[in-house]
């Protein structure tokens, strides 16, 4: 079944019908069998207070089951009612639908980073938020989207945000800063209406006991040893685990049934099948939706002017010299000068040690006149020549004798 037919099975009518007007939040995922009653019926994940894990070995469906998620929750909420932020190369298909705000590769270690940080300082403002208006996640979900109404933070255009990362354990083998950035984001989230959904290739390989404790809503598909499934300790969730189909999409629940996934695609009106890429125009075209927000990275380039005209407030400290754009908010960084006078500037040949001491110290000539600073460059490879200009430049120094002169 595709997406929209699992959502119109759970609604009983079509999904753009009173589209978004759908309480909770529930995500249908796939088919599940009930032999003894003769029936099948639809099967979700309750993400309303919980994160998500899919499980499966090797090309049974992870990525697919992701994706699922994604579209039929895309299906069944507006795009302020659910974000998603996504990491997994297999997870670009999903990019043009509203509510995906990115997608970056694993190997795309800034744009990973970067897409953890806009998670995580989605936390860091909710937690202020929450506490400034005396509001918990029940009451914030019920202020931002119930007809009643109240206040919130206006400058928060999100409703729940999920951080959607395929193959966990490739992350985490790539950055473990990363991987533990995205477990203390599951851990600390939920309370503020942010979740984590992974994939894994097993319960117990490639994967992180402090996530797998913070994940209840879970789906399994084909394990390479079904006698670790986690779906229930009986015998005869051991027996549905060992008797699930060895093929892609088709996995056990909770209650020891089969269960199959659905495609994360749509039937258009005319019956053709629209594929994953084209479920996003789909979407806008029937309801005007459109993206609450875009994954914002940082620029290739910056002039150092456009940080200095964003640097803080006129009467900020002169000595407060902003010379750089922070990877969490997107916002100038600031050497406190008169707090921290000294600073260090590391990294490896090429990274940029040179450029950084050059627009800290074009920073200093351009806030602060001769009386109020001068500057002494020792340049022994003369790799700072003409790049420091100003009346407060007081000496420039490169050969051993200049260098003891000054």
């Amino acid at each position: 079944l595709t997406a929209d037919e699992l959502v119109r099975l759970w609604r009983g009518k079509p999904w753009w019908e009173d589209y978004g007007d759908n309480p909770g939040l529930f995500f249908p995922v796939g088919i599940e069998d009930f032999p003894e009653d003769h029936a099948q019926r639809v099967h979700g994940v309750d993400a309303a207070m919980d994160n998500v894990m899919v499980v499966a070995t090797a090309q049974r469906g992870k990525s697919t089951a992701l994706m699922t998620l994604v579209t039929s929750a895309s299906l069944m909420y507006r795009p302020e009612r659910v974000s998603f932020f996504c990491v997994g190369a297999s997870l670009h298909p999903l990019e043009e639908i509203p509510h995906v705000a990115g997608v970056v590769s694993v190997t795309d270690i800034e744009g990973v980073s970067r897409t953890v940080a806009t998670v995580e300082g989605i936390i860091r403002a909710r937690e202020s938020s929450f506490k400034h208006l005396q509001m918990d996640v029940s009451e914030f979900r019920e202020r931002r989207f119930s007809p009643m109404g109240g206040p919130t933070d206006p400058d928060d255009r999100f409703g729940d945000v999920f951080l959607v990362i395929d193959n966990f354990g490739d992350l985490y083998d790539k950055d473990n800063d990363l991987g533990e950035r995205a477990i203390a984001v599951a851990r600390q989230g939920l309370s503020y209406g942010v979740h984590v959904i992974t994939s894994a290739s097993g319960w117990l390989v490639g994967q992180k006991q402090a996530l797998l404790s913070v994940a209840n809503a879970r789906i399994q598909l084909r394990l390479s040893n079904p006698d670790e499934t986690q779906m229930g300790s009986g015998m005869e969730h051991r027996r549905a685990a060992r008797q699930n189909l060895d093929r892609p999409g088709f996995g056990v629940t909770r209650t020891a049934h089969e269960l199959l996934v659905g495609l994360p695609e749509m039937i258009a009106a005319d019956g053709t099948r629209i594929g994953t890429r084209g479920v996003g125009e789909a979407i806008a075209a029937r309801t005007g939706a459109g993206k609450v927000e875009s994954l914002a990275r940082l620029p290739e380039r910056i002039a150092l002017r456009d940080i200095a005209a964003s640097g803080g407030a006129p009467d900020s400290d002169p000595l407060d010299l902003p010379f750089a754009i922070g990877e969490s908010a997107l916002q100038p960084v600031v050497l406190q000068a008169r707090q921290v006078p000294h600073l260090l500037v590391v990294g490896r040949q090429g990274c940029g040690k040179t450029t950084a001491l050059a627009a800290l110290g074009q920073a200093i000539c351009t806030r602060l006149t001769p009386e109020q600073a001068q500057i002494t460059i020792i340049d022994p490879k003369t790799t700072l020549i003409g790049k420091i200009r100003g009346p407060a430049v007081r000496a420039y120094a490169y050969t051993p004798e200049d260098i003891d002169a000054v």
